[in-house]
Protein backbone atom coordinates (compact mmCIF):
# COMPACT_ATOMS: atom_id res chain seq x y z
CA UNK A 1 0.00 0.00 0.00
CA UNK A 2 1.61 3.81 -1.02
CA UNK A 3 2.18 6.24 1.51
CA UNK A 4 0.97 9.68 1.58
CA UNK A 5 4.19 12.38 0.29
CA UNK A 6 5.83 14.07 2.96
CA UNK A 7 4.37 17.26 1.23
CA UNK A 8 0.73 16.36 1.69
CA UNK A 9 1.46 14.94 6.01
CA UNK A 10 2.04 18.45 6.80
CA UNK A 11 -0.01 20.30 9.86
CA UNK A 12 -0.50 23.80 10.57
CA UNK A 13 -1.69 25.41 14.06
CA UNK A 14 -4.93 26.99 13.60
CA UNK A 15 -6.22 29.28 16.13
CA UNK A 16 -9.30 29.02 17.57
CA UNK A 17 -12.03 31.56 16.79
CA UNK A 18 -13.05 33.55 19.92
CA UNK A 19 -16.44 32.50 21.19
CA UNK A 20 -19.43 34.66 19.81
CA UNK A 21 -22.48 36.77 21.73
CA UNK A 22 -24.55 34.18 21.18
CA UNK A 23 -22.64 31.27 22.63
CA UNK A 24 -21.61 33.10 25.32
CA UNK A 25 -25.19 33.16 26.09
CA UNK A 26 -25.90 29.81 25.38
CA UNK A 27 -23.22 28.65 27.74
CA UNK A 28 -24.67 30.89 29.93
CA UNK A 29 -28.05 29.36 30.48
CA UNK A 30 -27.04 26.64 30.11
CA UNK A 31 -25.41 26.60 33.37
CA UNK A 32 -28.30 28.49 34.84
CA UNK A 33 -30.84 25.78 33.76
CA UNK A 34 -28.41 23.28 35.64
CA UNK A 35 -29.94 21.67 38.91
CA UNK A 36 -26.86 23.15 40.83
CA UNK A 37 -28.18 26.74 40.32
CA UNK A 38 -32.02 26.41 40.23
CA UNK A 39 -32.72 27.30 43.57
CA UNK A 40 -29.12 29.29 43.94
CA UNK A 41 -30.77 32.66 43.91
CA UNK A 42 -27.46 34.35 44.64
CA UNK A 43 -24.78 32.32 42.68
CA UNK A 44 -27.36 33.12 39.84
CA UNK A 45 -27.86 36.63 40.15
CA UNK A 46 -24.22 36.80 40.22
CA UNK A 47 -23.17 34.96 37.61
CA UNK A 48 -25.47 36.53 35.34
CA UNK A 49 -23.75 39.76 36.72
CA UNK A 50 -20.75 38.98 35.71
CA UNK A 51 -21.07 37.36 32.29
CA UNK A 52 -23.62 40.47 31.15
CA UNK A 53 -20.74 42.70 31.70
CA UNK A 54 -17.93 40.25 29.88
CA UNK A 55 -20.43 40.06 26.91
CA UNK A 56 -20.47 43.90 27.23
CA UNK A 57 -17.02 44.20 27.12
CA UNK A 58 -16.53 45.70 30.69
CA UNK A 59 -15.57 43.13 32.53
CA UNK A 60 -12.29 44.53 33.63
CA UNK A 61 -14.83 47.53 35.27
CA UNK A 62 -16.13 44.85 37.59
CA UNK A 63 -15.23 45.16 41.71
CA UNK A 64 -16.39 43.39 44.99
CA UNK A 65 -17.75 46.40 45.80
CA UNK A 66 -19.92 46.55 42.18
CA UNK A 67 -20.55 43.07 41.92
CA UNK A 68 -21.85 43.59 45.60
CA UNK A 69 -24.82 46.22 45.28
CA UNK A 70 -25.77 45.68 41.18
CA UNK A 71 -25.50 41.66 41.69
CA UNK A 72 -26.23 40.30 45.70
CA UNK A 73 -28.48 43.49 46.73
CA UNK A 74 -26.40 45.35 49.16
CA UNK A 75 -26.78 48.47 50.36
CA UNK A 76 -24.95 51.38 49.06
CA UNK A 77 -22.35 52.47 51.67
CA UNK A 78 -21.31 48.91 53.14
CA UNK A 79 -17.84 47.98 53.40
CA UNK A 80 -16.71 44.94 51.75
CA UNK A 81 -13.68 45.28 54.55
CA UNK A 82 -16.18 44.48 57.05
CA UNK A 83 -18.38 42.32 54.65
CA UNK A 84 -17.06 39.17 52.64
CA UNK A 85 -20.21 37.88 51.10
CA UNK A 86 -18.54 38.51 47.68
CA UNK A 87 -15.99 36.60 48.23
CA UNK A 88 -17.35 33.67 49.87
CA UNK A 89 -19.91 33.86 46.87
CA UNK A 90 -17.26 34.25 44.46
CA UNK A 91 -15.52 31.04 45.98
CA UNK A 92 -18.76 28.89 46.00
CA UNK A 93 -19.34 29.70 42.38
CA UNK A 94 -16.19 28.83 40.96
CA UNK A 95 -16.32 25.32 43.01
CA UNK A 96 -19.78 25.00 41.27
CA UNK A 97 -18.86 25.46 37.92
CA UNK A 98 -15.60 23.28 38.33
CA UNK A 99 -18.62 20.44 39.82
CA UNK A 100 -20.56 20.98 36.80
CA UNK A 101 -18.67 20.76 33.98
CA UNK A 102 -16.87 17.37 35.85
CA UNK A 103 -19.75 15.81 35.34
CA UNK A 104 -23.53 16.71 34.18
CA UNK A 105 -21.93 19.18 31.82
CA UNK A 106 -18.83 17.78 30.70
CA UNK A 107 -19.80 17.53 27.21
CA UNK A 108 -20.58 21.08 26.66
CA UNK A 109 -18.80 23.10 23.75
CA UNK A 110 -18.06 26.13 25.61
CA UNK A 111 -17.24 26.73 29.41
CA UNK A 112 -17.41 29.09 31.75
CA UNK A 113 -14.70 29.57 34.17
CA UNK A 114 -14.18 32.27 37.10
CA UNK A 115 -10.18 32.75 37.60
CA UNK A 116 -8.91 33.20 41.11
CA UNK A 117 -8.53 36.25 41.96
CA UNK A 118 -10.60 37.88 39.75
CA UNK A 119 -14.13 38.88 39.07
CA UNK A 120 -14.63 38.91 34.96
CA UNK A 121 -15.48 34.86 34.30
CA UNK A 122 -13.73 33.49 30.60
CA UNK A 123 -15.28 31.42 28.08
CA UNK A 124 -13.17 28.59 27.27
CA UNK A 125 -14.04 26.01 24.31
CA UNK A 126 -14.22 22.39 25.76
CA UNK A 127 -11.76 20.93 23.52
CA UNK A 128 -9.80 22.94 20.53
CA UNK A 129 -8.32 21.68 16.87
CA UNK A 130 -4.82 22.59 17.30
CA UNK A 131 -3.89 20.95 14.77
CA UNK A 132 -5.53 20.77 11.21
CA UNK A 133 -4.29 19.14 7.65
CA UNK A 134 -2.83 21.35 5.10
CA UNK A 135 -3.87 18.53 2.67
CA UNK A 136 -6.46 15.74 2.32
CA UNK A 137 -5.32 12.57 0.12
CA UNK A 138 -7.62 10.13 -0.80
CA UNK A 139 -5.61 6.65 -1.10
CA UNK A 140 -7.52 4.21 -3.72
CA UNK A 141 -9.83 1.37 -2.57
CA UNK A 142 -8.52 -1.81 -3.38
CA UNK A 143 -10.73 -3.76 -6.27
CA UNK A 144 -13.64 -5.91 -4.73
CA UNK A 145 -13.51 -9.38 -6.81
CA UNK A 146 -17.04 -9.97 -5.88
CA UNK A 147 -19.91 -9.48 -3.16
CA UNK A 148 -18.79 -12.62 -1.39
CA UNK A 149 -15.36 -11.01 -0.46
CA UNK A 150 -16.91 -7.71 1.44
CA UNK A 151 -16.26 -7.81 4.65
CA UNK A 152 -19.27 -8.77 7.08
CA UNK A 153 -19.73 -5.66 9.86
CA UNK A 154 -19.36 -6.93 13.04
CA UNK A 155 -22.45 -6.39 15.24
CA UNK A 156 -20.97 -3.81 17.35
CA UNK A 157 -21.06 -1.19 14.93
CA UNK A 158 -24.48 -1.95 14.41
CA UNK A 159 -24.71 -1.32 18.05
CA UNK A 160 -22.70 1.50 18.36
CA UNK A 161 -25.00 2.88 15.72
CA UNK A 162 -27.82 2.50 18.28
CA UNK A 163 -25.72 3.70 21.11
CA UNK A 164 -25.09 7.46 19.20
CA UNK A 165 -28.60 7.57 17.69
CA UNK A 166 -29.65 7.65 20.90
CA UNK A 167 -27.47 9.98 22.53
CA UNK A 168 -28.17 12.54 19.52
CA UNK A 169 -31.79 12.19 20.34
CA UNK A 170 -31.08 12.72 23.77
CA UNK A 171 -28.97 16.06 23.41
CA UNK A 172 -31.80 17.37 21.58
CA UNK A 173 -33.91 16.89 23.99
CA UNK A 174 -32.29 18.39 26.47
CA UNK A 175 -31.48 21.52 24.27
CA UNK A 176 -35.45 21.80 23.30
CA UNK A 177 -35.86 21.51 27.05
CA UNK A 178 -33.34 24.61 27.90
CA UNK A 179 -34.72 26.77 25.14
CA UNK A 180 -38.32 26.41 26.41
CA UNK A 181 -37.19 27.64 29.74
CA UNK A 182 -35.54 30.00 28.39
CA UNK A 183 -38.43 31.38 26.74
CA UNK A 184 -40.24 31.27 30.11
CA UNK A 185 -37.44 32.76 32.30
CA UNK A 186 -36.28 35.76 30.06
CA UNK A 187 -32.96 36.75 31.29
CA UNK A 188 -32.72 40.30 33.39
CA UNK A 189 -31.04 43.15 31.59
CA UNK A 190 -28.24 44.38 33.47
CA UNK A 191 -27.58 47.86 33.04
CA UNK A 192 -24.37 48.75 35.67
CA UNK A 193 -23.07 52.39 35.55
CA UNK A 194 -19.22 52.59 35.37
CA UNK A 195 -19.79 55.79 37.10
CA UNK A 196 -16.66 58.57 36.31
CA UNK A 197 -13.82 57.39 38.18
CA UNK A 198 -11.39 59.90 39.78
CA UNK A 199 -7.82 58.41 40.68
CA UNK A 200 -6.32 60.06 43.92
CA UNK A 201 -3.01 60.13 42.73
CA UNK A 202 -3.86 62.66 39.65
CA UNK A 203 -1.47 65.80 39.97
CA UNK A 204 -4.44 68.04 39.42
CA UNK A 205 -5.74 67.04 43.04
CA UNK A 206 -4.17 69.43 46.24
CA UNK A 207 -1.72 67.51 48.19
CA UNK A 208 -1.84 69.04 51.85
CA UNK A 209 1.19 68.50 54.62
CA UNK A 210 2.65 64.91 54.62
CA UNK A 211 0.21 63.40 51.76
CA UNK A 212 2.25 61.49 49.07
CA UNK A 213 1.99 58.89 46.28
CA UNK A 214 2.81 55.69 46.54
CA UNK A 215 3.10 52.55 44.48
CA UNK A 216 0.36 49.79 44.59
CA UNK A 217 0.00 46.97 41.90
CA UNK A 218 -3.30 46.16 42.61
CA UNK A 219 -5.01 49.58 43.06
CA UNK A 220 -6.53 50.81 39.53
CA UNK A 221 -3.89 53.24 38.53
CA UNK A 222 -1.25 51.39 40.46
CA UNK A 223 -0.81 54.12 42.86
CA UNK A 224 -2.17 55.40 45.78
CA UNK A 225 -2.11 58.72 47.95
CA UNK A 226 -0.36 57.88 51.82
CA UNK A 227 0.07 59.35 54.90
CA UNK A 228 -3.26 61.17 55.01
CA UNK A 229 -4.42 62.76 58.33
CA UNK A 230 -2.80 64.53 61.40
CA UNK A 231 -1.02 66.75 58.98
CA UNK A 232 -1.75 65.34 55.55
CA UNK A 233 -4.71 65.52 53.35
CA UNK A 234 -6.05 64.96 49.97
CA UNK A 235 -8.38 67.32 48.46
CA UNK A 236 -10.23 66.28 45.29
CA UNK A 237 -11.08 68.25 42.29
CA UNK A 238 -14.91 66.69 40.18
CA UNK A 239 -17.10 68.27 38.40
CA UNK A 240 -20.79 66.95 37.43
CA UNK A 241 -23.19 67.76 34.93
CA UNK A 242 -25.90 68.71 36.93
CA UNK A 243 -27.27 69.41 40.92
CA UNK A 244 -28.49 66.82 42.88
CA UNK A 245 -27.28 63.41 45.04
CA UNK A 246 -24.65 61.18 44.00
CA UNK A 247 -23.23 57.76 44.57
CA UNK A 248 -19.86 58.20 45.75
CA UNK A 249 -17.72 54.78 46.22
CA UNK A 250 -14.40 55.18 47.89
CA UNK A 251 -11.92 52.69 47.31
CA UNK A 252 -9.38 52.42 49.98
CA UNK A 253 -6.70 50.96 51.97
CA UNK A 254 -5.84 49.89 55.38
CA UNK A 255 -5.36 46.85 57.99
CA UNK A 256 -7.94 47.21 60.63
CA UNK A 257 -9.95 50.13 61.79
CA UNK A 258 -9.44 53.81 60.48
CA UNK A 259 -11.62 57.22 60.05
CA UNK A 260 -11.32 59.29 57.55
CA UNK A 261 -12.98 62.81 57.57
CA UNK A 262 -15.00 63.59 54.51
CA UNK A 263 -15.81 67.49 53.72
CA UNK A 264 -17.96 68.56 50.59
CA UNK A 265 -17.43 71.92 49.41
CA UNK A 266 -15.86 72.87 52.47
CA UNK A 267 -19.24 71.78 54.11
CA UNK A 268 -19.39 70.01 57.54
CA UNK A 269 -17.03 66.87 57.21
CA UNK A 270 -19.16 63.51 57.54
CA UNK A 271 -16.81 61.17 59.43
CA UNK A 272 -16.12 57.38 57.63
CA UNK A 273 -15.10 54.56 60.20
CA UNK A 274 -13.53 51.86 57.90
CA UNK A 275 -11.98 48.71 58.07
CA UNK A 276 -9.96 46.46 55.70
CA UNK A 277 -7.98 43.38 55.50
CA UNK A 278 -4.33 44.32 53.72
CA UNK A 279 -2.49 47.45 53.05
CA UNK A 280 -2.36 46.22 49.45
CA UNK A 281 -5.60 45.41 48.10
CA UNK A 282 -8.43 47.94 48.24
CA UNK A 283 -11.84 47.43 50.13
CA UNK A 284 -14.82 50.01 49.05
CA UNK A 285 -17.45 51.79 50.78
CA UNK A 286 -19.91 54.29 49.51
CA UNK A 287 -22.12 57.37 50.57
CA UNK A 288 -24.72 59.71 48.85
CA UNK A 289 -23.03 63.13 48.55
CA UNK A 290 -24.67 66.51 47.28
CA UNK A 291 -23.38 68.06 44.59
CA UNK A 292 -23.47 71.00 42.30
CA UNK A 293 -23.41 71.53 38.66
CA UNK A 294 -19.74 72.50 37.73
CA UNK A 295 -16.90 72.30 39.76
CA UNK A 296 -16.57 70.44 43.24
CA UNK A 297 -14.04 69.62 45.82
CA UNK A 298 -13.96 66.40 47.97
CA UNK A 299 -11.30 66.87 51.36
CA UNK A 300 -10.23 63.40 52.95
CA UNK A 301 -8.57 64.39 56.10
CA UNK A 302 -8.45 63.45 60.13
CA UNK A 303 -6.56 65.98 62.40
CA UNK A 304 -6.67 63.45 65.22
CA UNK A 305 -5.27 60.33 63.68
CA UNK A 306 -4.15 58.53 60.71
CA UNK A 307 -6.87 57.51 58.53
CA UNK A 308 -6.96 55.11 55.59
CA UNK A 309 -4.81 55.37 51.98
CA UNK A 310 -6.90 56.32 49.02
CA UNK A 311 -7.12 54.65 45.64
CA UNK A 312 -9.60 56.52 43.91
CA UNK A 313 -13.67 57.83 43.97
CA UNK A 314 -16.11 56.78 41.41
CA UNK A 315 -19.50 58.89 41.04
CA UNK A 316 -23.08 57.29 39.87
Amino acid sequence: MSTLPPEEREVRHVAPAAPTESEKRAALEQVLAAPAFVRAEQLRSFLRYICEMEIAGRGEELSEYLIGVEALGKPPGYSTGDDAGVRKRAHDLRQRLEDLYAGELAGAPLRIELPKGRYAPRFLPAARADLVPTTVAVAPAPALASVADLPVRPRSHVLAKVFWFGFVVGVLAILSAQLVWTKLHPPRQIVADPGRVFEAEDRSNTFGGDAVVGPCPACSGRSRVKWIGKAGSLTMAVDVPTDGDYMLQIDYLVEGPRTFLLSVNEAEPVELSLRGSSWWVPSSTGLMVRLRSGGNSLRFFNARSYAPDLDRIVLR
